[in-house]
């Protein structure tokens, strides 16, 4: 089967890309169009084409990924599915816009308090840190904004040395920490 989605990123700069050498960056493939890009489990085959003009184009080497079915007869599982499907905390993860709702936000930190060691729980935690440091900025309330900021920097600094946090989530969680007069 050959599923093929397009999406647009934009990117404030490519500067970054040099002939010849390698780049990376996360690109979000969990969610497009307010749906899952991947709603069977199976073995997918990833394949990003940065289009520099109309007859230019940066292709990247082909990446496959495994979607697990989920097991009702595990309890970890359920409880990452329990976690991660509902819309908001799939909102939280895939564009970090404004915190979920009390509930769904106490859930995650559950998973992630639970869960520590795995993927999942490094880019909830990620996603949470920076998430709840954009709604400090916007918060009217002097002392609500404090207490988000903390909490914001709290999951940075617990991120940052994960096994399994990529790269660029490592970059972005270095700079916004050191942004905040913490070190990254």
């Amino acid at each position: 089967m050959s599923i093929i989605k397009k999406c647009r990123l934009f990117y404030a700069s490519i500067s970054e890309l040099k002939y010849g050498e390698p780049f990376e960056r996360n690109i979000p493939i969990f969610g497009q169009s307010g749906g899952y890009t991947f709603v069977m489990p199976g073995i997918y085959e990833i394949q990003a084409v940065l289009r520099l003009s109309p007859t230019d184009r940066v292709v990247s080497n082909t990446v496959q990924c495994e979607v697990h079915r989920i097991k009702p007869e595990s309890a970890t599982s359920m409880e990452m599915f329990k976690a991660l499907s509902p819309g908001p905390a799939a909102k939280l993860l895939y564009d970090r816009s404004r915190m979920p709702p009390k509930q769904i936000h106490d859930r995650l930190k559950r998973f992630v308090a639970r869960h520590q060691s795995t993927q999942s729980a490094a880019a909830v935690q990620c996603s949470l840190g920076r998430t709840l440091l954009k709604s400090s900025e916007v918060s009217p309330k002097a002392a609500r904004s404090n207490s988000l900021k903390e909490q914001s920097l709290r999951h940075l600094e617990k991120v940052l040395n994960h096994p399994h946090l990529s790269n660029h989530r490592c970059d972005v969680a270095k700079q916004l920490l050191n942004g905040h007069g913490r070190r990254g």
